[in-house]
């Protein structure tokens, strides 16, 4: 390496000793002043000036080694002249040690320790050489930044190229992987170099695309960019300008920048891709315009970075790209998933959350009589999947078409919130057509005489994996395992029964959830949308169809109708509860998946059918089993759809195979039945589903809520069965009791044993028709051959 005073355009240099060459040793010392160095303290070579710092630069690429997929190691290519001469001057960092484009080790010292002397190499090439062409070779463009010739400004030389690299500073104690992201000092170079020298930026290029310079320093400080190299220097001046305890603040924060890098690369390699994409920004999107709460206009351009952009993280589609293509007066691109890596694995749901107000624009007091329903009804979201071409543009996918995304209001005083949980399941066509690479994007609408302001958005795409020999290998040690905590050999005291526990423990730590991720990896996301989807249910009131003869039904969750007409803050005094019940018919739909009760309920003078919508056989399924393991219920699959009388409503009933329908007496001697018993019937059998399911075996919860309702009415004005085309008049709940018993299959066992009456009884039919016998079996054996194995 050369440290000679003579400086040359054909030789090696470290970055140090480039820069003391090409500024002189008065305006090198003086940089080093301004970093709070002393004179003393730099290097006693004397130097003058270097010719070649008048070499003109012309442009500068940014390129990525890509021999290490999981490594991100990138360096400057600098393209100069001087007089008639052209050269490529490469402008690399690496680990103290490395030589150039070696891999940094994974040691101690990189991870938490301090980088002393950091391998900073400058290196000139003349054009098409072999060397050149071989290093070259191994990488990719990242971005390029293409510089004016005729610039009427102080024009980009590599003596300003060498004082910016003198300002940032080569050497970083602070250096390591947990104290900022080592990959960021080539793009922190790329962003100081930009800024300075904005005035003579000609064209800016990246992903085969001429970009504007703003649009670069976007993509720069969030694609896990520049402000790593940012924070290097601001430590660097900390350790001599800021008081003790802020400058561990300082360093506690790049620490966790760091840490959160490397757990999210840890997530990736063990389990796969994220997937997943989080927006917390608030906008305010108007019929002509979108803004922001400060009133900056961001109609045609992407959201600034949130803080969570700034996790270091797998790059993903640079979103400037967007704007113009994608935002428009009242439709902004809100939230956008990078490119959904699937290679090897199916797409099984997508899940998407959003919240946000809507307020009435300035003028607009004529509005203020729409309610909730009519906001419901209108469309504020739309979601479509991205596509990437050959030629590196995005389309938006044609099949499937975009489709609207519903949201529900709440009043509040001056504004309405809304909220959504959507899961797209695997038979969905959202789902069905998302492919290796593709982005789904969510837009905001804006309406005529509102101020949409969406505030969050949340989208997961959960994939699974097919199983491998890797997945049961570690299965079957899993099992190995869990079997020697078990049956531990006798003879051993209890400390060395409990270091044993812990040295297996450490195993389980990494396999089990190995396993969940590869075998259940979709349950932990339907639990969070369960929870999702319940919080937002007790605090949004029940929909129902429009008065004004709309015949579009109300679709909503079983477990959500509940808690809407009862819970304290969306169902207190819900004029739905007060629906007296009419008819009531058992059926199911003609394809045979579903078990459907049909309510035909009046709300001043009002009709409305209630379809309760139940998937058949669900409780023979073995996955209807597992889901007890994290869901408090099993009204995961079941629905409530809420008809006008009309079309849609007669087409629906026309699907169906009706086992029976009764008329409910509305005599005065009757006990009138109305929505909220109905509701509150369905909450205890959701509250203790899983002990009436477990402790019978012939249970089937609609026919027992049908028999619930039809007894508590007492007397049942007419009956008619499918096989019977006459009404049978019957009066009293007896004989209709045991007219269905006779003609209709489960009638009779369909509320299940009741326990309590004999404890030799029970405990006969616990073992033999109780559900609980799968369970109960199993664990005596086991319980059994461990008594035999300690005790014997």
């Amino acid at each position: 390496m050369s440290s000679a005073m003579s400086f040359n355009i054909d030789s090696e240099y470290r970055i140090d000793d480039l820069c003391k060459m090409v500024l002189g040793k008065s305006e090198y010392q003086q940089a080093s002043a301004r970093d709070g160095l002393t004179p003393g303290t730099t290097s006693t070579v004397k130097t003058t000036a270097s010719k070649y710092g008048k070499a003109l630069i012309h442009k500068l690429e940014l390129l990525k080694d890509t021999r290490f997929s999981h490594w991100r190691h990138e360096f400057i290519v600098l393209t100069l002249t001087y007089a008639s001469e052209t050269r490529l001057l490469y402008l690399e960092h690496s680990w103290h040690g490395t030589g150039l484009g070696e891999r940094i080790p994974v040691t101690l010292s990189s991870l938490i320790g301090s980088q002393k002397g950091s391998a900073d190499e400058a290196m000139f090439y003349k054009p098409n050489d072999p060397h050149e062409n071989h290093r070259r070779k191994c990488t990719m463009t990242v971005l390029e930044i293409q510089f004016s010739d005729h610039s009427t400004h102080s024009p980009v030389t590599l003596h300003s190229i060498a004082r910016i690299l003198r300002q940032i500073g080569t050497k970083h104690k602070a250096y390591a992987l947990f104290s900022a992201n080592c990959w960021a000092w080539s793009r922190g170079i790329v962003m100081a170099i930009a800024i300075e020298s904005s005035s003579n930026v000609e064209i800016v290029t990246m992903s085969g695309r001429d970009i504007t310079l703003e649009k670069l320093k976007i993509y720069l400080l969030t694609e896990y960019g520049a402000f790593g190299g940012l924070l290097l220097h601001c430590i660097e001046k900390g350790r001599h300008d800021l008081r003790w305890h802020e400058y561990c603040i300082l360093r506690c924060v790049c620490f966790l920048c760091g840490f959160i890098g490397l757990g999210l690369w840890f997530r990736h390699v063990i389990f796969g891709p994220l997937n997943w994409a989080l927006r917390i920004k608030e906008l305010c999107i108007y019929k002509d315009r979108t803004a922001n709460t400060n009133g900056q206009d961001h109609t045609y351009t992407i959201l600034p970075p949130d803080f969570t952009d700034l996790i270091p993280t797998f790059p993903g589609i640079a979103t400037h790209l967007l704007g113009y293509n994608f935002c428009g007066p009242s439709k902004y691109l809100y939230i956008l998933v990078p490119p959904i890596a699937t290679s090897g694995a199916r797409v099984t749901s997508v899940h998407i959350f959003i919240y946000g107000t809507v307020e009435l624009e300035p003028g607009q007091e004529q509005l203020t009589s729409v309610t909730e329903s009519t906001l419901n009804r209108m469309e504020w979201f739309r979601c479509a999947i991205l596509r990437q071409t050959q030629d590196g543009r995005l389309i938006e996918v044609s099949e499937p078409a975009c489709f609207p995304l519903s949201v529900q209001f709440r009043s509040e005083s001056g504004r309405r919130s809304y909220g959504a949980v959507h899961v797209m399941e695997h038979h969905h066509p959202l789902t069905l057509g998302l492919r290796q690479g593709d982005s789904i994007a969510i837009w905001a609408l804006g309406r005529a005489g509102f101020i949409h302001k969406p505030a969050g958005a949340w989208i997961k795409v959960v994939t699974n994996h097919r199983l491998g020999f890797l997945d049961w290998l570690v299965v079957t040690d899993v099992a190995r395992t869990i079997a020697g905590l078990i049956i531990y050999p006798r003879g051993h005291t209890w400390p060395e029964i409990i270091g044993r526990f812990c040295h297996e423990l450490k195993h389980l730590f990494i396999e089990i959830p190995w396993c969940l991720n590869s075998f259940c990896n979709d349950w932990p996301w339907s639990a969070i949308n369960m929870a999702a989807s319940h919080l937002l249910s007790t605090v949004t009131p029940l929909q129902l169809p429009e008065d004004d003869g709309d015949e579009h039904p109300v679709e909503v969750s079983l477990s959500n109708f509940i808690e809407q007409l009862l819970s304290p803050n969306g169902g207190k005094g819900s004029p739905f509860c007060r629906a007296i019940i009419r008819s009531i018919s058992l059926g199911q739909a003609e394809i045979d998946l579903f078990k459907i009760i049909v309510l035909l309920v009046t709300l001043d003078n009002v009709k409305y059918y209630v379809h309760i919508r139940h998937p058949k056989d669900e409780e023979s399924l073995w996955h209807h089993f597992i889901t007890s393991l994290w869901s408090y219920h099993g009204f995961v699959q079941d629905t409530v759809v809420i008809y006008r009388p009309g079309k849609m409503q007669k087409a629906a009933w026309d699907t169906l195979d009706v086992d029976f329908t009764a008329e409910l007496s509305d005599s005065d001697t009757a006990a009138s039945q109305d929505i909220l018993s109905v509701a509150l019937r369905l909450r205890d059998f959701r509250n203790n589903y899983w002990w009436y399911f477990w402790l019978n075996e012939n249970w089937q919860w609609p026919i027992s809520i049908v028999k619930a309702i039809m007894k508590c009415a007492g007397q049942v004005a007419r009956v008619q069965l499918q096989c019977d085309e006459e009404l049978l008049q019957i009066d009293k709940w007896e004989q209709t009791d045991d007219l269905l018993g006779e003609k209709l299959e489960g009638w009779k066992h369909a509320e299940g044993k009741t326990y309590g009456n004999g404890m030799k009884d029970d405990i006969l039919f616990l073992f033999a028709h109780a559900r609980a016998r799968f369970l109960i079996g199993p664990i005596i054996l086991i319980s059994a051959f461990l008594h035999v194995y300690y005790h014997f």
